[in-house]
């Protein structure tokens, strides 16, 4: 199973690497450092970790998942620590 998952990404490295890059280049140009942004560009990576259970590019990437997924985070950092709130959108 892990080696079909990884035979997915070999075939198509560019994909996981635009993912990353990106958003670590419109985060930089909106002026957030790039000790933040690094970071912050790997979550981007996320989608694609489904590769590894196999069910790549399903369920995983509609937009559903998405906001079940960001919508808790967003108010969660908000209610914690409401200044991060603008990274959590970008993100």
């Amino acid at each position: 199973m892990l080696r079909s998952a990884l035979d997915m990404w070999k075939g198509n490295v560019m994909e996981p690497l635009i993912h990353f890059i990106v958003p670590f280049i419109v985060l930089t140009l909106v002026g957030v450092d790039v000790k933040k942004a690094f970071p912050i560009s790997l979550l981007a990576l996320l989608p694609d970790f489904d590769a590894f259970f196999l069910v790549h590019r399903s369920l995983s990437h509609s937009i559903m998942v998405v906001l079940a997924v960001a919508v808790p985070i967003a108010l969660l950092t908000y209610k914690l620590k409401p200044r991060l709130l603008n990274y959590v959108i970008l993100a």
